[in-house]
């Protein structure tokens, strides 16, 4: 929605299909999927594609008729944004190759892959400092930003955050943008690990390492960004 609604302005018409809305976003056209009367992603997609939208935004590709019909109107010069539920931005890839969506279109136009987590924030009023211990340290390399001694701070609890340590939520990203070396991998099918170690390779900053950056800025800790975002850590 963010994304949306800096894209939203009189001269450009955005559509939107969504299943639920979750929030009405003035000057989008909006339309609810009801797959009772018939109206699922796909349907609603191709009809869309008659009104001469220049954004639209698909709620979640779900099935290779809907990838099919977005990637047609990507290349026909339409903006299109979607969504699709995987842990990483590189499993993304694999996914859309799973529901079917050949190498070539992929490549054709894909243009960035956004992929995140929530994590709970620490309360400001009374999260408290302590020194980073050794095995965290050496565990997750916290020394990397040359601080020998960093420090991570810890849920107390008061009476602004009714005594649980944490107040509102922290989103912590990852974005890949295709590169040429990435698209190579694409094509030879490489699995997706090899495509997130190319993604960083070239500059991305994967999820669990923004979330260690957040624990050591004291937004989060590190349980959060271990519960929410890495199983294995």
């Amino acid at each position: 929605y963010t994304g949306l609604l800096s894209l939203n302005s009189v001269d450009r018409k955005v559509v939107t299909v969504e299943d639920p809305i979750e929030y009405q976003l003035p000057g989008v056209n909006q339309i609810q999927v009801k797959p009772q009367i018939g109206l699922n992603f796909a349907s609603l997609l191709r009809s869309i594609l008659r009104q001469d939208p220049d954004v639209i935004m698909v709620g979640e590709i779900r099935d290779i008729e809907t990838a099919q019909i977005a990637v047609q109107a990507a290349l026909t010069g339409h903006l299109v944004l979607s969504t699709v539920h995987t842990n990483s931005a590189a499993a993304t890839i694999s996914r859309l190759r799973d529901m079917g969506l050949e190498d070539y279109l992929l490549t054709a136009v894909l243009r960035g892959i956004l992929a995140q987590r929530l994590v709970r924030r620490l309360c400001h009023a009374c999260r408290r400092p302590e020194p980073a211990a050794p095995e965290l340290v050496a565990r997750f390399r916290l020394d990397r930003g040359g601080d020998p001694a960093p420090v991570l701070h810890h849920p107390v609890g008061c009476a602004q955050c009714r005594n649980t340590g944490y107040r509102g939520r922290l989103a912590i990203a990852e974005f890949l943008q295709p590169t040429p070396a990435i698209e190579r991998l694409i094509f030879s099918r490489a699995d997706q690990s090899e495509i997130e170690r190319a993604a960083v390779e070239g500059g991305m900053v994967t999820m669990f390492d923004a979330g260690l950056e957040a624990a050591l800025a004291g937004e989060t800790t590190i349980e959060e960004v271990t519960r929410s975002i890495r199983t294995d850590a």
